[in-house]
């Protein structure tokens, strides 16, 4: 008798948590809008060509996010960037890890395109570390810290490859698939940036907040195939396991 109640109080804990979450229909359309325009943006900056440098680092990178339609506005005498986005991260195999989502907020951008107020961003995170950082939490970046985002180089040289060695996550803007503010600068566009975890979809798409969709295993998360297609591509067209600009350095210098 026991037994029995001890089994039913169980089996009606299980009905009550799996009932609990359900995906929201809302959210899982903004969610595949999201990442339909993320996988949009990222065929875009593939276009670029095989040869060229920021190519060559979406192929090193240990983890890809993309922006589409950061918005720039203007609240009293500072100048705010605010968007949401997408980032898949490599397992240790080597292959891409389940979709997230993410939201950005950055304070005192310069963009040097007047008039612009949209823009997209491909952020690049280069190395353990910085996955790291992404994978415990929201990540804030400053142009003068230990964690600075880096806009990516465009042309190739003595310049790229010293900027490379300390680089742990790039940047990379486009208007309309073509890469805008670009080249060797020393100031950054994002003079404070912060990438957040958006939990509030995490949940509402996949169930879980974002530390454990990054931690779950795969075969317990239900991923809807549109939103599957971000990770796809990466899948299609990087190479199946990343090498840090880090140990390219150290290997052509040799």
């Amino acid at each position: 008798m026991f037994k029995t109640i001890h089994l039913l109080k169980i089996f009606a804990v299980f009905i009550f948590v799996t009932s609990v979450w359900a995906q929201n229909p809302k959210e899982l359309a903004t969610g595949v809008q999201r990442a339909e325009k993320s996988t949009e943006i990222l065929k875009q900056f593939a276009a670029l060509g095989a040869a060229s440098l920021p190519v060559e680092y979406l192929g090193k990178a240990k983890a890809v996010a993309v922006f589409p339609g950061l918005t720039r506005v203007n609240i009293l005498l500072s100048e705010l960037t605010i968007g949401n986005g997408i980032v898949a991260i490599r397992e240790a195999d080597g292959q891409w890890g389940v979709p997230a989502f993410l939201g950005l907020k950055a304070q005192d951008m310069n963009l040097k395109i007047a008039g612009k107020k949209t823009f997209d961003a491909v952020i690049l995170f280069m190395d353990d570390e910085a996955v790291g950082w992404l994978k415990k939490g929201d990540v804030g970046f400053t142009s003068d810290g230990k964690r600075k985002m880096t806009l990516g180089p465009v042309i190739g040289g003595k310049g790229a490859e010293e900027l490379m060695q300390a680089a742990k996550v790039l940047y990379y803007t486009l208007d309309k698939g073509q890469l805008i503010d670009t080249g060797l600068s020393t100031d950054s566009l994002f003079k404070a940036v912060a990438v957040v975890q958006d939990n509030n979809m995490n949940k509402s798409v996949f169930g879980l907040r974002t530390k454990q969709l990054f931690s779950a295993p795969e075969a317990s998360i239900k991923i809807p195939k549109e939103i599957e297609s971000y990770r796809a591509f990466l899948t299609e067209n990087t190479p199946k396991s990343a090498t840090s600009p880090e140990a390219n350095q150290t290997t052509s210098n040799q």
